[in-house]
């Protein structure tokens, strides 16, 4: 009887293991078959061959203050954090030349309580950024990006038109990765 025991007990540790296999080969198959790679490397898409970059301050074609300093500050930053490029405040020296425009911004009401007083906003930023191969100005990218987020509306304006900045912040961060993903990945 105490054979029956470690055998069924052993059976059951070999199944395990197999669906742990199973299990891990899936995943595995699974990241690679959905385009899943680590990111970070500046010799691809539009960044083949570059090492240096220059980011423009963005120009605002709002009416809104700060969004070309929040969008140019996290481009700066994520472009010098995620691509091992150097960043370079003299365009000159910079293999590529990253420039642009906010050209848009919505602030819109998108709840109401029950007596019909807003409480809560959604915040929207529409930049059109440009990179230009420095050394004979070709465009080798451009788009147009759109981005929003939701912020609480506070019978405090002082404290709403904070979270209305950290709205901002956080839509210029949103818009940063998704022009470095874009370069980065060539599309």
């Amino acid at each position: 009887q105490g054979r029956g025991c470690s055998w069924a007990a052993g059976q059951r540790c070999g199944e395990l293991m197999l669906r742990l296999w199973i299990f891990l080969l899936c995943t595995v198959l699974l990241m690679g078959g959905c385009g899943y790679r680590l990111g970070g490397h500046p010799d691809e898409g539009y960044l083949r061959g570059v090492s240096t970059i220059a980011i423009d301050m963005f120009g605002n074609r709002t009416y809104e203050p700060y969004l070309e300093d929040y969008v140019t500050e996290e481009l700066m930053e994520r472009f010098a954090r995620k691509t091992g490029l150097e960043v370079t405040e003299d365009r000159q020296k910079a293999d590529v030349v990253l420039s642009g425009d906010v050209t848009a911004y919505r602030s819109t009401a998108i709840a109401y309580d029950s007596n019909d007083k807003i409480t809560e906003y959604q915040s929207e930023v529409v930049i059109h950024p440009i990179l230009m191969r420095n050394s004979d100005g070709r465009v080798l990218w451009q788009g147009g990006l759109t981005w929003n987020e939701d912020y609480r509306a506070n019978a405090d304006r002082a404290l709403e038109q904070d979270n209305e900045a950290a709205a901002q912040k956080t839509i210029a961060e949103r818009l940063a990765d998704e022009v470095f993903f874009r370069i980065r990945d060539g599309f």
